[in-house]
């Protein structure tokens, strides 16, 4: 998985078109390590899925651009799930797990 840090490497996703899914991540929440964790575990079970993570707090400027790209209000954790350079869903919090993940797919 790769850590996004600006609004450049968003910019580069949604101009490839490519399906990909983005969690916004913070270090300092116990539930957003749990999504974390099965965020990781999602993408290796999925390796033709372009998995990507930011981090809320280190990157505050790359996660405040993809609310404001999307219009989805900020949560963290929060996924995005882009196809063809446009979110077509999200969900947060507990409700990120293999499984949901998974059915997106």
């Amino acid at each position: 998985m790769q850590e996004i840090t600006s609004k450049e490497d968003i910019d580069a996703l949604l101009a490839s078109g490519d399906q990909f899914f983005v969690l916004k991540h913070s270090s300092r929440c116990p539930v957003s390590t749990h999504a974390f964790e099965e965020f990781k575990s999602f993408s290796s079970e999925n390796p033709s899925v372009t998995c990507v993570w930011v981090g809320v707090i280190e990157n505050r400027p790359a996660s405040n651009y993809l609310a404001e790209i999307t219009s989805v209000e900020h949560a963290s954790p929060q996924i995005l799930h882009f196809r063809d350079g446009k979110a077509c869903w999200n969900t947060s919090h507990h409700l990120i797990t293999i499984d949901t993940l998974t059915e997106r797919l």
